[in-house]
């Protein structure tokens, strides 16, 4: 048995069970004594059933889900009859985390980071159209689990009810209905009118051609570009994973179906409902090695690692890592893969070679500064104490670039941007500042007390380098943050009155390696400046030599939800 599941690979899990569903052998993340109470009260009777269909029919499989924590975990599952045993593996294909979860009169229990905010509310009182609502948690209660689509503040969403003990809300954005209509457009004004109602249901700026038809709104700040064809978009924010699919969409729709442009450009394979792989054109024939024989094997034969936006495939002759894209219309699955394995070894040696370079050189470093510092305990003259000093301060210096070389290889990889409340992390990264700032003579004020915006668990390195740069270079005797409201966006500054930045480096302060004057790695406010356009927002210098400092930085605002929250469906 295990020798079949190491065959299998790492993702499954394998089981023993005697004819009373006993475990006889276990490797599932579950501790239990039988299969069916693995499953949880809600789904025990269709563990039962898996069971009696193995005992009658010889071999069984299905779904179960499975609530570990706050996570609801689904896994597929294969039951054998063999020699009085039921033999079993199991596959976790995916997992939920519910978006809050209430009782049943709808007082919200437990809420995920994104809807903390509900938390103590009741979600009733933000029902428009309540009746019908009612009758969703009621199937909900029949059914298991019941999906409707709807809206909440007017953005399309996906809004599915499990019902176990309690009632879990999963809420996802409905972009998979936005892509169809602009996939079914029959003119190119279509295609504008439908690509423009998916960008501003998503809150998006934007300047976009398609053919003959121009449009745009809000078009200032930071972009991604995309072409397509007939036409390019400038979209202003936070680039979302779902927009990949958006140029596919665009270009099928201007090339009105036609099958030729999927063959000719891109790897393409049409799966069912169930996964099954109905069709494949030549670029996938090519990029995979499969031919007809591949027709009706289930996806994950050959997809056979599903973490993460790079997946590992298993080709006829080899392993490729792939991107893959999809589009579902008419019960059919339209996927799309792009081959980056020679990106994804770069990568996977860039990320060893870092490695070394963020530990083994970093923990070495240390060792030697140890070393220093108990070399300063000794008896030593004046210029040996010199020599010491700079070799500390070299040490110091390279630690510091590997530190500043680990936040842009952190900074690289992707991270959900989040509402973010800065006021009480910028009081931290202050105090932990003030012992350092004591030194150079230097006291810092900061007059943020509440400010939500728009990024992530690294937007604290904007603020240490901004504020860490002027205890080091700017020669002042103070340091004040502060923090307002302006129109869509949240400003915060911090300014200092030292010795200024001459006017005609303004614009190169935030240019990768650039220093004035000093020794330090030039990556500082490089980092600051890709965090601000990561998070959407932007960063700018007002300086004058002789009389301080100011960077300026403008957030996206993370908005109240709690004062307009509105379900409809």
């Amino acid at each position: 048995m295990e020798d079949i599941a190491r065959l299998l690979g790492r993702d499954y899990s394998f089981f023993k069970l005697d004819m009373r569903g006993n475990f006889i052998l276990n490797t599932l993340p579950y501790d239990a004594p039988t299969f069916i109470e693995i499953a949880g009260d809600e789904e025990k009777a269709n563990a039962a059933k898996l069971i009696y269909d193995a005992l009658s029919k010889k071999e069984a499989e299905g779904i179960l889900h499975i609530k570990n924590d706050d996570t609801i975990e689904k896994y597929f599952f294969r039951l054998i009859l063999k020699d009085d045993e039921i033999l079993g593996v199991a596959k976790k294909i995916d997992e939920e985390k519910p978006s809050f979860i209430t009782d049943f009169m709808g007082n919200v229990i437990q809420a995920s980071k994104e809807w903390e905010w509900l938390l103590g509310s009741n979600v009733f009182d933000e029902i428009e159209g309540k009746e019908r609502f009612f009758k969703l948690i009621s199937e909900a209660i029949e059914r298991g689990e019941k999906e409707e689509k709807g809206e909440i503040n007017d953005r399309k969403v996906r809004i599915k009810i499990r019902a176990t003990d309690e009632l879990q809300f999963y809420i996802k954005d409905d972009f998979e209905e936005l892509l169809k209509d602009i996939v079914k457009s029959k003119s190119e004004k279509e295609i504008m009118e439908n690509v423009c109602r998916l960008l501003d249901s998503f809150s998006y700026g934007y300047e976009i051609k398609i053919g003959n038809e121009m449009r745009s709104k809000d078009n200032d700040g930071y972009f991604f570009y995309m072409e397509f064809e007939g036409g390019y978009a400038k979209i202003y924010g936070e680039k979302r994973a779902e927009l990949d699919l958006l140029p596919l969409a665009i270009s099928i729709a201007m090339q009105s179906f036609k099958k030729e442009f999927l063959a000719e450009m891109l790897p393409l394979c049409v799966l069912n409902g169930n996964g099954n792989i109905v069709s494949i054109n030549k670029k996938f024939s090519e990029l995979t090695g499969y031919g007809e024989e591949i027709i009706g094997e289930n996806i994950n034969k050959i997809s056979v690692d599903g973490s993460g936006e790079i997946k590992k495939w298993k080709g006829k002759n080899r392993t490729l890592w792939v991107k893959e894209k999809a589009i579902k219309l008419g019960g059919k699955t339209y996927l799309i893969i792009e081959d980056v394995t020679k990106e994804k070894e770069k990568m996977d040696e860039n990320e060893f070679l870092n490695s070394i370079l963020r530990h083994d050189i970093f923990n070495k470093n240390q060792i030697a500064l140890g070393y220093i510092g108990l070399l300063e305990k000794t008896n030593l003259n004046k210029k040996q104490k010199s020599y010491v000093e700079k070799a500390k301060t070299g040490i110091e210096e390279s630690n510091r670039l590997i530190q500043s070389i680990r936040e842009l290889n952190e900074i690289r990889k992707e991270r959900k941007l989040r509402k973010i409340n800065v006021g009480k992390l910028l009081r931290d990264i202050c105090s932990s500042f003030e012992e350092e700032a004591k030194k150079a003579g230097i006291t810092i004020s900061c007059n943020v007390k509440n400010a939500t915006v728009i990024a992530d668990e690294l937007v604290g390195e904007i603020f240490s380098n901004i504020i860490k740069n002027s205890i080091e270079h700017s020669n002042a005797s103070q340091i004040e943050i502060n923090g307002r409201n302006l129109d869509g966006a949240f400003e915060i500054t911090i300014e200092d009155n030292g010795k200024g930045i001459p006017k005609e480096f303004a614009e190169d302060v935030f240019k990768q390696g650039w220093r004035h004057n000093s020794e330090g790695s030039g990556l500082g406010l490089y980092i600051v400046k890709k965090l601000m356009e990561r998070y959407g927002g932007n960063v700018k210098i007002e300086s004058e030599e002789g009389k301080g400092t100011k960077v300026v930085l403008h957030f996206r605002k993370g908005k109240q939800e709690k004062d307009f929250f509105k379900i409809r469906l």
